[in-house]
């Protein structure tokens, strides 16, 4: 009988070639990871100034269903700045604002009946971008 000595066991380690495709295949992966992370926060973002600022709008424009038919363009000229004090500080995002906002309401014919109206906010988003969002709709006596 033959000594254990004639009997070799093949033992396979990891080339250092192996190792590196593995760490660059890890590397890439999480780098992926990372994009995916950092876009979803850019969008999460973004649809929360969207949703701050389409409150905001509507609160306007029931402001401007909740006034007397002949003082809404009193109240607010054609194209001039909003200023409603109280409107649009209550609701969902009460504390929060958005950067250098602006609130314009416009009329297609301040005079007629209905009233044609379109509101629009426009402002800095945080990401350093200038944005805008408006709403278009009527108001009879």
């Amino acid at each position: 009988m033959k000594g254990l000595e004639g009997i070799r066991t093949k033992r396979r380690a990891f080339s250092l070639v192996e190792i590196m495709a593995a760490t660059m295949l890890l590397v890439i992966g999480f780098l992926g990871i990372f994009a995916t992370f950092h876009s979803s926060a850019k969008l999460r973002e973004a649809a929360e100034e969207t949703n701050m600022a389409m409150f905001e709008l509507k609160s306007v424009v029931e402001y401007i269903f909740g006034r007397p038919f002949d003082h809404v363009t009193t109240l607010l000229p054609d194209g001039a700045v909003a200023e409603i004090p109280g409107v649009t500080d209550r609701g969902p995002h009460a504390g929060l604002d958005l950067a250098d906002k602006e609130l314009v309401v416009t009329y297609d014919d301040p005079s007629a009946d209905p009233l044609h109206f379109t509101v629009t906010i426009t402002w800095m988003s945080r990401l350093g971008t200038q944005r805008t969002e408006s709403i278009s709709t009527a108001r009879a006596r």
